[in-house]
């Protein structure tokens, strides 16, 4: 529709996506707001929610000609029906059809998957950092806050999204071997999708736009620096390097991890082909 995006980045979380929104930002042919989450179809009531006015005026400044789109990684998290699906009053139940009777069939996506385990994690380590969460807190105790464990059902996700587009308008990501690996040939294959000039190099797309917290795995637990985890019993504290750090998930909890999304990963196989 006339003033509103062609293309969203729709996430995940914790997935690059301010990388995208970043870089992308960057081409002449593109126009994305300076804002980042701007969560227009994520909230359909409370003070969080924008009119369409709003939201329209966000993309007034774009050239004619450029190809507009925004990046909100809470995009993907649609209704699961896990016990860890617990969204925020005035979130948005049916988000993708909203977007497509918002801006029509033809709207691209972007998406940007990571290991569903270390996407929580790093979620659950940000939440801390924070102060949305106690820092005593076990990540399986908190695990219904904010998405930090069923954002990470991709396939139950991706299916709710394809009711509305079909996959061809989808263009997936893999954060560890697509933006962290290659982030050059990465924002290639993205403009080409968008069907912009696909050779333009942007320089320093190697650089993350946020470090992150942190954080060691060691025999398959993760591990934080002693001031992120102050509060670390003595048994739970190691030198590592010279440093002491702190276990903050436990291999048990990385397990029931690997388990608890065992299926949907298996399911989100098939949906690739």
């Amino acid at each position: 529709m006339k003033g509103l995006p062609q293309f969203l980045i729709i996430g995940v979380q914790k997935a690059g996506t301010s990388w995208l929104h970043r870089n992308l930002r960057e081409h002449p042919g593109l126009f994305l707001p300076k804002t980042k989450d701007l969560g227009y179809f994520c909230w359909c009531e409370g003070e969080q929610a924008l009119t369409l006015e709003q939201y329209r005026q966000e993309f007034a400044r774009s050239a004619p000609g450029q190809l507009a789109g925004e990046a909100t990684a809470a995009y993907f998290w649609t209704e699961s029906g896990s016990q860890w699906d617990v969204k925020p009053t005035g979130y948005c139940q049916d988000l993708p059809k909203r977007v497509r009777e918002t801006l029509g069939d033809n709207t691209r996506l972007v998406l940007s998957l990571r290991d569903p385990v270390e996407r929580a994690v790093s979620a659950f380590i940000h939440h801390i950092a924070l102060g949305d969460l106690d820092p005593e807190s076990s990540l399986l105790d908190a695990g219904d806050f904010s998405g930090i464990i069923d954002i990470g059902f991709y396939a139950v996700h991706l299916q709710n999204w394809l009711r509305y587009f079909p996959l061809r308008q989808f263009l997936l990501l893999d954060f560890e071997r697509d933006i962290t690996l290659q982030p050059a040939a990465t924002l290639r294959r993205v403009f080409g999708f968008l069907g912009v000039e696909s050779s333009l190099q942007i320089p320093g797309c190697e650089k993350p736009v946020f470090e992150g917290r942190a954080r060691r795995w060691v025999d398959g637990e993760v591990w934080v620096p002693l001031d992120q985890y102050p509060q670390a019993p003595p048994s739970e504290q190691n030198e590592i390097d010279g440093g002491t750090w702190c276990r903050r998930v436990d291999r048990s909890t990385v397990d029931d991890l690997r388990d608890i999304y065992a299926a949907d990963q298996n399911q989100l196989k098939g949906l690739l082909g």
